[in-house]
């Protein structure tokens, strides 16, 4: 599951998220155990888009704030409580990526 999010999330623009969390919510969003997104869409409205149990790891831009819903602020409250293993969950990204694209090129 994580190869097919990251293909979806990797060939679509920032403009065009939102239209693919709505397929993804629409077919296997009660699925989801865990999703990870870049800097890039490290927002509270992507956040939010995932209910209690779906854990959501971002890398927080710079100049983040506690604005938002509380999945956005518990999440964040995770990253800086528990540093070290909300890193050790974010960087299983990159096994994900590794493996798409050694299957995809």
């Amino acid at each position: 599951m994580l190869c097919i999010f990251y293909e979806l999330i990797h060939n679509t623009s920032h403009a065009n998220l939102i239209s693919v969390l709505k397929q993804i919510e629409d077919h296997i969003k009660d699925e989801l155990k865990s999703v990870r997104f870049d800097k890039y869409y490290s927002e509270s409205s992507y956040v939010s888009r995932f209910d209690k149990d779906t854990a959501v790891y971002v890398m927080p831009k710079k100049d983040a704030t506690l604005n938002g819903s509380q999945k956005w602020k518990d999440t964040m409250k995770e990253f800086v409580t528990d540093t070290y293993q909300y890193l050790k969950e974010y960087y299983k990204r990159e096994y994900s990526e590794a493996a798409d694209k050694k299957l995809f090129g």
